[in-house]
């Protein structure tokens, strides 16, 4: 099943880098924040491109606090498309820190549409 963000990010997939960069951001925060909902609010979210860095500011539902995320990640081609390895994630919670660490480091998601370079 093809998500709405795959779709938009097929649609822009013949549009130029530059042009992209700021609406293709918009798009990744709705769908994150389609998926993140149920847990709390987004708040911010950069995309550093250059340095394959996604920084993040959320706040987790019943906390007064937010977390920051910080995420370094790799794209690479795959039979599939692209696929996106997260390398490493830091918050400003050593506890989440050391479970990402443990139990997500490295995720690797597969058949990132090629649009998805766009931002990434």
């Amino acid at each position: 099943m093809i998500s709405i963000f795959q779709k938009v990010l097929g649609w822009m997939k013949g549009l130029g880098r530059g042009a992209l960069a700021i609406p293709a951001i918009a798009v990744l925060k709705i769908y994150l924040k389609k998926l993140t909902d149920e847990y709390g609010v987004l708040m911010d979210l950069h995309v550093d491109s250059d340095q394959k860095r996604i920084t993040a500011t959320f706040l987790p539902k019943g906390e007064s606090e937010p977390i920051e995320i910080t995420a370094t990640y790799k794209i690479e081609e795959s039979g599939s498309g692209l696929s996106m390895t997260i390398k490493s994630v830091k918050t400003s919670r050593e506890w989440l820190t050391l479970l990402a660490r443990d139990f997500l480091i490295p995720y690797t998601f597969e058949g990132v549409p090629y649009a998805a370079k766009v931002i990434l």
